[in-house]
């Protein structure tokens, strides 16, 4: 993976692509971060930062949408926490209707100037719910790596247990930032601030902050998107769907879905259908698409540490039955 970012790297370096140089130095960093490897993540960020501020400073080099991460506007850098994906929806497990409205959503936001010539704007606020494990979150980060957006994901939990009192004045600095640096704002955990007025268990800062969200929403016209997150459509104010252009539903996998990505996550392993179809129907297990692909990775692992190039059904059995058995009960993304 790091050398290929490296590749990366260097191909848009001699193809003078300053955007891309940007995320895939910025992904660069994000790896050395991730393995411990602190003091050389953050010289590779001083060093891309120099190179955001030249551009900034220079109005003869195209700046276009690259997002300066590093200066945060007051407290952002504490509620937003910003990511490069290049997760591709192709490689999603989603019920065909619901991909295909995600692709028409690609399709507008693509084509958004061809729209506006014609007076009318790309559907670019969606409600995302469903049980978790599903695939919304991972969606998200898809929709952000085909528009080549950065993904900026919203703690509203964070921000309502550190900023209670404040909530809603501090979400209009995220709105502000909307519109001066164009990404794909991810409210994951909706239901943390989006629950129902009229729930009488609810504190009035809620309430409060509820009716200053859909405030917000009316009075956004950036270019940004704006993706909500949701297990629990049910406690959501109901106001809050007619703000969104899309509401999109997330279901559990069938059992030929869970075949399907079974089939994608192990691909280098060449396994017959037959093979995977005999485990999952015999079995007949009810897990998520997360906890499928947890399942896979162990399986993986336990081939392995047995020392093997090749997977065994037992592998793959045993790796469902233990998922299975950790979240009996309940499923968890």
């Amino acid at each position: 993976m790091k050398s290929n970012i490296l590749k990366k790297i260097v191909e848009s370096y001699v193809t003078e692509d300053q955007d891309s140089f940007i995320k895939y130095f910025l992904q660069l960093a994000s790896q050395e971060e991730k393995a411990g490897h602190t003091k050389i993540a953050q010289e590779l960020k001083q060093s891309i930062e120099k190179l955001i501020n030249s551009r900034e400073q220079n109005k003869d080099l195209k700046s276009s949408k690259t997002v300066n991460i590093f200066k945060p506007k007051e407290n952002l850098s504490e509620l937003l926490t910003v990511t490069f994906t290049e997760e591709k929806l192709n490689n999603i497990i989603l019920y065909p209707e619901l991909k295909e409205k995600i692709k028409r959503v690609l399709k507008e936001n693509l084509r958004k100037n061809e729209l506006s010539n014609w007076g009318v704007n790309p559907n670019r606020k969606l409600l995302l719910y469903g049980p978790p494990g599903c695939g919304k979150t991972i969606t998200a980060k898809a929709i952000a790596s085909e528009l080549k957006l950065p993904l900026l994901t919203v703690n509203f939990a964070s921000l309502i247990s550190k900023y209670l009192g404040s909530t809603a004045s501090q979400l209009q600095l995220i709105f502000n930032e909307m519109g001066e640096k164009p990404g794909v704002y991810l409210f994951d955990e909706f239901d943390a601030i989006g629950k129902q007025r009229n729930d009488n268990q609810e504190v009035g800062e809620i309430k409060r902050v509820v009716t200053s969200f859909l405030q917000m929403m009316d009075n956004d016209h950036s270019s940004s998107l704006i993706i909500a997150a949701t297990n629990y459509e049910k406690s959501l104010d109901y106001a809050l769907f007619r703000r969104f252009d899309e509401v999109l539903e997330f279901k559990m996998p069938t059992q030929e879905d869970l075949i399907e990505l079974i089939e994608l996550r192990l691909s280098i392993f060449k396994l017959s259908k037959k093979f995977i179809s005999n485990i999952i129907k015999n079995e007949k297990f009810k897990l998520s698409f997360a906890d499928i692909s947890r399942a896979c990775d162990n399986a993986v692992k336990n081939m392995i540490l047995e020392e093997r190039d090749y997977l065994k059904e037992e592998d793959l059995r045993k790796a469902l039955e233990d998922v299975e058995k950790r979240f009996k009960g309940s499923i968890v993304e």
